[in-house]
């Protein structure tokens, strides 16, 4: 437990480097945005004339498999 007070090794470093909690918390933000901007991408290429016919294809594909 000595070690882990002190920050060393990995528990320790997780429970006591408050870098690396800013650090993980800024990660956890940009893994957020990103998965927003991907989710608005999906939407946006879904209404795309050139990719509409493949996502109607798929949905009625997972339509029929769900009967």
């Amino acid at each position: 437990t000595n070690r882990v007070n002190r920050g060393e090794g990995a528990a320790g470093k997780i429970l006591v480097d408050e870098k690396f909690e800013n650090d993980l918390n800024e990660s956890m933000e940009n893994i957020k945005k990103a998965s927003k901007l991907l989710d608005e991408n999906m939407e946006a290429l879904k209404h795309n004339f050139l990719l509409r016919g493949y996502f109607k294809k798929e949905k009625k594909k997972g339509e029929k498999e769900n009967k």
